[in-house]
């Protein structure tokens, strides 16, 4: 359990760096005011989510690399990924209403809950 816990904070440490730093230069590059950083670090975590689930199928040393790459890394680079992750996994199953309903939910409730944080936040 410890050798699972270690992988998940180093691979959530370079997530998180990877993150950061990818985002900042993305928006660097633009000189836009547009979240293009964030556009780009979801995208990206989207397809590189897609491609090392796939590439890690099968075998048990490989299901602890894929815990440490997607939950250690993917988890601190973007969250997107799972989101978009399981969204794939509703349409692959053709359970198109749940689908709907986790966008809706989700995208919905997520920016209200983002407006009632920041109307808390900004009360205090």
């Amino acid at each position: 359990m410890i050798q699972r816990w270690v992988l998940l904070v180093v691979f959530g440490a370079i997530g998180t760096v990877a993150r950061a730093e990818g985002s900042a230069w993305v928006q660097r590059l633009s000189g836009s005011t547009f979240p293009w950083g964030t556009v780009f670090v979801n995208l990206l975590g989207s397809f590189a989510f897609g491609f090392v689930w796939s590439v890690t199928a099968g075998g048990a040393r490989t299901a602890e690399l894929r815990t440490a790459a997607l939950t250690g890394f993917m988890g601190a680079f973007t969250t997107f990924s799972t989101f978009m992750f399981d969204g794939s996994q509703l349409a692959q199953a053709s359970r198109y209403g749940a689908l709907a309903g986790n966008l809706i939910l989700q995208n919905g409730a997520g920016l209200a809950l983002m407006f009632a944080g920041l109307a808390l936040g900004r009360a205090l």
